[in-house]
């Protein structure tokens, strides 16, 4: 029964990525055409045609945020699988406070904000965003199971910035045994964790060293 739960959140969870990015994808193919017939379009690199779209889609927003949150969530994440952290907060940043947009969304902003952040190494704010994504899914944890265990990923990267190696690896170690009485040792998903896992060991043992020869 509890594997099917989790079937079933990984399939919404599945179902709501590929809403946001046909929600993206529609608004990039409106964005490009309409540059098309610009004078002077030629010019743009695709770069700069984004960051058209975004300032655009954040003037929009202001009319209408509730229409617009899941297309500008889908825009900075687009940012974000770019590596530009630096182009994708301020959009992460514009969907969070509006109370119009779906509260789902804005967590899962907050989320998504908190990797850029912690990419970045503004690992205090990282772990400010992070905090509030997860309290808000633990007021539905078997809904949000799914989401709280991914989350727990970054939090483990959080904890090791800030010095807790311990904690990071204790974690993840629950991470894994979570993923692992679910998938089983041989999925993706399991691979994943348990990657997480070494590199945490290895910076846990590669730090220890360093303080025993000190």
């Amino acid at each position: 029964a509890i594997k099917a739960q989790e079937a079933a959140q990984e399939r919404d969870l599945a179902r709501e990525e590929a809403a946001r990015n046909a929600a993206v994808k529609d608004y990039l193919l409106t964005l490009f055409r309409v540059a098309g017939e610009t004078p002077g379009a030629e010019s743009f690199t695709p770069k700069q045609l984004l960051d058209k779209g975004a300032t655009r889609l954040a003037a929009n927003f202001a009319k209408d945020p509730k229409a617009a949150g899941d297309t500008m969530l889908a825009l900075a994440q687009l940012y974000f699988s770019f590596n530009d952290y630096a182009g994708a907060v301020p959009l992460f940043e514009q969907v969070i406070p509006q109370p119009a947009v779906d509260a789902d969304v804005a967590a899962q902003a907050r989320y998504d904000l908190s990797q850029c952040l912690l990419r970045m190494s503004r690992t205090a704010e990282a772990a400010t965003q992070l905090a509030a994504a997860q309290a808000y899914w633990m007021k539905d944890p078997a809904h949000n199971r799914n989401r709280l265990r991914e989350s727990r990923l970054t939090q483990a990267q959080l904890e090791r910035a800030d010095g807790r190696a311990e904690a990071g690896i204790a974690t993840l170690e629950a991470v894994l045994a979570e993923r692992s009485k679910i998938s089983g040792d041989g999925h993706p998903e399991t691979g994943i964790v348990l990657n997480n896992l070494a590199v945490a060991y290895f910076q846990a043992s590669f730090i220890a060293t360093r303080q025993a020869a000190l």
